[in-house]
């Protein structure tokens, strides 16, 4: 008599994997994670303390452009898990004029086919082309959760106000009232709400600009350059007291 145990593959590789990095996590001095939400999940999983660095952003491709502002954008790698879908049903609803950039598998091409007229679709953009999309935008709309998240803090280099999902890395480069606001479900409805109390004329897009060079590339290299600097200072510290002590 025997007994079989179906195996699924990627999820033994992946348990599998997780436990060999797990102990690896043992031996390391230092983890870097580049926002505070990947670093409570550090010390979920690994049980070690981290520091956040946040990742670079190439903010000087972005920039505030006069003029007024006749739709709303949303972009990126169009994917389920981003619910970029949650914004066509709103827009589908509200008839404002929305752009949308990127590409993605058959999900979003299913996703396009229930669009109406007042949704544009881009396709793929380069980076020129990119930057004046969003800069000139009432808003740019966030709807997922992400570990830090670049596009929002693209469009606040560009001035432009962000309505994102308030879960995740977003509430760490957005700051509610002056650089955007969030809206408190993933859900089409509590995004519906957010867009109809939304006045995109209230918004100083120079400071909402001058808050996004926080991340930009220059000062993400400062950051990490002082955090190697100093955590070799503090090693040679304990290997001269150890020194010193034998």
């Amino acid at each position: 008599f025997y007994v079989t145990t179906y195996r699924h593959p990627i999820r033994d590789m992946r348990y599998t994997l997780h436990a060999k990095f797990a102990c690896h996590a043992l031996t390391l001095d230092q983890f870097i994670a580049n926002s505070r939400t990947v670093r409570q999940r550090i010390q979920k999983y690994y049980r070690h303390p981290s520091d956040v660095i946040f990742p670079p952003v190439d903010t000087h491709k972005f920039a505030v452009t006069p003029g007024p502002k006749e739709y709303f954008v949303t972009g990126g790698r169009l994917t389920a898990y981003k619910r970029f879908d949650l914004v066509v049903q709103v827009f589908n609803r509200l008839g404002w004029p929305l752009k949308i950039y990127g590409s993605g598998p058959k999900w979003w091409t299913d996703v396009q086919k229930t669009a109406k007229p007042n949704i544009e679709f881009l396709g793929r953009v380069d980076d020129e082309t990119r930057g004046k999309l969003i800069s000139g935008a009432k808003a740019f709309i966030h709807p997922q959760v992400e570990d830090f998240g670049i596009t929002p803090v693209e469009a606040m280099a560009a001035g432009t106000p962000v309505i994102a999902y308030g879960v995740g890395g977003a509430t760490e480069s957005i700051v509610e009232g002056k650089t955007g606001v969030f809206f408190k479900e993933q859900t089409w409805e509590s995004l519906l709400d957010t867009l109809l109390k939304f006045d995109d004329s209230t918004w100083d897009r120079k400071s909402i600009r001058e808050h996004a060079l926080q991340f930009d590339v220059e000062k993400f290299k400062q950051n990490i350059k002082q955090y190697v600097e100093d955590k070799y200072r503090d090693f040679l510290e304990v290997q001269n007291y150890v020194k010193n002590r034998d």
